[in-house]
């Protein structure tokens, strides 16, 4: 909970400390949850946690064991609430690359065009119809108006 993790990071938490296998720093944890699956709430607490990690010095460009970021994270669950936490970080870099070779925006973008087949789609929800979430607000959006590169070529295509 909120009082727990902030008792915890005030009194010298170690803040890039990661689970052993999956490699998951604190910043991952907390970027994992879902507004599907928790109250709004707990998303709230939940960024709340991201900002005092961040401030004692989390660094937001740790990879775990697929090369994901907490952003990736964040976006593959949808967690509005640490992604907005995120892109305030002056030192998150926006181009790095999981272990797939997908950066932030690449994941951003294909929520919105990836395939409804279930085996192909790594996300949990069906994915919005094409175009329709490509406004001002959108992870994609918000992410090219922070200076994601959207030149970064695909590591599969090469596009």
């Amino acid at each position: 909970d909120l009082f727990a993790a902030t008792f915890l990071i005030k009194n010298g938490a170690l803040v890039n400390a990661a689970t052993l296998g999956a490699q998951e720093t604190p910043l991952h944890l907390v970027a994992l949850y879902s507004a599907k699956k928790h109250s709004a709430d707990v998303m709230s607490e939940m960024a709340q946690i991201a900002e005092a990690l961040l401030q004692a010095g989390a660094n937001p460009n740790m990879q775990d064991s697929r090369g994901r970021t907490p952003l990736h994270v964040c976006i593959m669950a949808r967690n509005e609430h640490v992604f907005s936490q995120l892109l305030q970080c002056k030192r998150l870099d926006l181009e790095l690359k999981d272990h797939e070779g997908s950066t932030a925006l690449w994941l951003a973008v294909q929520y919105v065009t990836v395939s409804p087949d279930h085996s192909v789609n790594p996300f949990e929800d069906l994915p919005v119809v094409n175009g329709t979430s490509f406004d001002e607000n959108s992870f994609a959006a918000r992410l090219i108006q922070r200076g994601s590169n959207t030149n970064a070529p695909d590591a599969v295509t090469a596009l």
